[in-house]
């Protein structure tokens, strides 16, 4: 008896609402970044940034570390020819200081 009810009956579409993954569908296909959760959002990040030409950049504090070592050594040599008498300890601050402050 209840199943054959269950079957008569009729839910108006304004009480459901719309299918939201029929929504998602269409938005992707318009060429909306639509995304739920952090891997989705990511893989979605992935594809926008592959697919206009540059690489994300994974590590970019390894960079700054190979850049400020390169930067160091350049200037550690000219800085001890200008002040030879200073400990390298010294030395190293005023590399950090104008470092901090260079354009690189």
């Amino acid at each position: 008896q209840q199943q054959a009810a269950m079957e008569n009956m009729i839910i108006p579409s304004e009480v459901v609402g719309p299918n939201v993954n029929q929504l998602v569908r269409e938005e992707r296909k318009g060429g909306v970044a639509v995304a739920f959760g952090v891997d989705d959002t990511l893989q979605q990040l992935g594809s926008i940034v592959k697919g206009s030409g540059s690489k994300m950049d994974r590590n970019p504090e390894k960079r700054r570390k190979a850049l400020f070592r390169s930067y160091e050594e350049r200037e550690m040599a000219r800085l001890r020819a200008e002040n030879p008498k200073l400990k390298r300890s010294q030395l190293k601050e005023r590399i950090f200081a104008a470092w901090q402050k260079s354009p690189e």
